[in-house]
C-alpha cells in the first residue's frame, strides 16, 4: 500500500523562517487536518508537496520512491 511521507521540510521568505523540520505521513484513505493561525504556513507546505512551490529542503517519499521532481509526482499525488 502507498504511503506519502513528508519530512524535513524547510521554507523561508526573507529570511524569515516560515516552515522549520516539518514531518507529516499518511496512508491512502486517511484523512488529516492541517491547522494552524493565518500565515504560519498551512497552504505553502500543501503546495511545497505538490510540487508548486519550491523549499529550502525536503523529502518527500511515495511508497518506496522518492519524489524529487514535477514528473516523479505524476500519477502518485494529486
Amino acid at each position: 500500500m502507498n504511503k506519502l511521507h513528508v519530512d524535513s521540510v524547510t521554507k523561508s521568505y526573507n529570511n524569515k523562517v516560515i516552515l522549520s523540520d516539518v514531518f507529516i505521513s499518511c496512508q491512502i484513505g486517511e484523512i488529516k487536518g492541517l491547522i494552524g493561525r493565518n500565515g504560519c504556513g498551512k497552504s505553502s507546505l500543501l503546495k511545497i508537496i505538490f510540487g508548486i512551490e519550491k523549499a529550502d529542503f525536503k523529502y518527500v517519499r511515495v511508497g518506496n520512491k522518492i519524489i524529487r521532481t514535477m514528473t516523479d509526482r505524476k500519477d502518485l499525488i494529486n
